[in-house]
């Protein structure tokens, strides 16, 4: 699906069903649209968007927008867009001088969100100049008309969305290639897919990775988070949890010392801190809340 496709698509926003999730995992879409502005009016200061965190991306399909930093303004023609973090020094507007400001948008929410946000932000600053055809560009759009025609899935499904949306526009902004694509190096991939197939494991560790990948542990570390946003120890704690909030939601009736082991946990202690620490919860009481709001998932 192209930026083309989205002209002819009624604009608004697409939120996902109201769920506490929302608010506990490491990274989620809270709003997905598209708009085609026309009034000079229109405008948002995010130094007043809330007091929680965010992150908010805006590309420009057509016409023109404007962003102000800290005093500085950046023009918004297409094939621009803007990634920053709110609440922040920001605010961005149709500016006189355009007669309309056609864009997409995404909100995202969570830790590993912001985290990402920031590493962008560090090396590129808060605009970003993306060719309509760039895989993050691609992926949006496809999501959006998806997300048009079916509504938010599952929600661990528009989790992963919104982490596989980061890391494309991590590796395309951080990493440049001719043609204005990054490729993962087969061996990195090789690991990662490891990874996913082997989370119950216990013995899997990051010099086990390493020799996965064929390289050191020192220069696969350092490859790793280049590429993917996170360490490899992180990455893997990342997907055990998802994978134990997925079967938890799954089925209630499931003893936790099974989930343990079929996500890798060396102990009950260990997971349980894990558990809490990401999800704000115990597990009990994410049970419970699934019990009490089983349509959500």
């Amino acid at each position: 699906m192209t930026p083309e496709n989205i002209v002819a698509r009624t604009h608004g926003s697409v939120y996902p069903p109201p769920s506490w999730l929302l608010d506990h995992l490491p990274v989620m879409p809270s709003a997905i649209g598209s708009d085609l502005v026309t009034n000079h009016t229109y405008g948002n200061n995010l130094m007043h968007r809330g007091p929680s965190h965010f992150v908010i991306f805006q590309y420009t399909l057509a016409g023109c927008g404007e962003l102000t930093d800290r005093g500085k303004v950046f023009e918004l023609p297409a094939g621009r867009a803007f990634l920053v973090e709110a609440p922040g020094p920001f605010s961005y507007r149709q500016p006189n001088g355009s007669p309309f400001w056609h864009f997409l948008y995404l909100s995202l929410e969570g830790e590993t969100a912001i985290e990402l946000c920031r590493r962008i932000f560090a090396d590129k600053g808060p605009v970003l100049t993306m060719p309509s055809e760039s895989t993050a560009i691609r992926l949006l759009c496809e999501t959006l008309i998806s997300c048009r025609e079916k509504g938010f899935q599952d929600i661990h499904d528009s989790s992963s969305f919104a982490y596989r949306f980061m890391l494309t526009l991590l590796r395309e902004q951080l990493l440049p290639v001719a043609g204005g694509r990054e490729k993962i190096p087969p061996n990195l991939e090789r690991a990662a897919f490891y990874i996913d197939k082997h989370l119950a494991d216990r013995q899997l560790d990051v010099a086990a990775m390493a020799r996965i990948a064929g390289c050191s542990r020192f220069y696969f570390t350092r490859q790793f988070r280049k590429y993917y946003g996170l360490a490899p120890g992180e990455y893997l704690l990342f997907r055990r949890l998802a994978r134990a909030a997925e079967l938890l939601a799954a089925d209630c009736g499931t003893p936790i010392k099974s989930i343990i082991a079929d996500c890798g946990f060396i102990s009950e202690a260990y997971f349980c801190r894990a558990f809490r620490k990401r999800f704000r919860l115990t597990t009990g009481a994410y049970r419970a809340r699934i019990r009490s709001r089983p349509g959500e998932f």
